[in-house]
């Protein structure tokens, strides 16, 4: 989402979403770097067994200018910082109604027990 604009299976639907994350087909956008196709292709494997983790992120050829140690203790400095009022500043992020908060999700249908279990233990 953050390198091509939105999520990789996104729909306005949520059903649809979930059809396209068991299809497992993804259109990455043609200007992406071979290194960021890979990287996502093991992010987003639906074999929890093959998908990435957080030490094989860190370990691969798309994060190879990152120095993680000292990402760790925060030596390094953020390209843009932005201006906070207070601690709980949310100004950075698009206000939604309370009311709109969920719509689309009215008309959803419930997920089958079947459907389900591809998602048990993803997390």
């Amino acid at each position: 989402e953050m390198l091509a604009g939105s999520p990789p299976f996104y729909d306005p639907s949520p059903f649809e979403i979930y059809r396209k994350i068991l299809s497992g087909i993804v259109k990455y956008p043609r200007h992406f770097d071979v290194k960021a196709v890979n990287l996502l292709e093991h992010l987003l494997t639906a074999d929890i067994g093959g998908r990435f983790g957080h030490l094989d992120m860190m370990g691969h050829i798309f994060f190879d200018f990152v120095d993680w140690r000292k990402l760790g203790e925060q030596r390094i400095k953020p390209p843009w910082r932005p201006r906070l009022e207070d601690p709980r500043d949310a100004g950075q992020f698009e206000a939604v109604p309370d009311d709109k908060a969920l719509d689309g999700y009215d008309d959803c249908e419930p997920i089958t027990l079947k459907l389900n279990k591809v998602f048990v233990g993803a997390f």
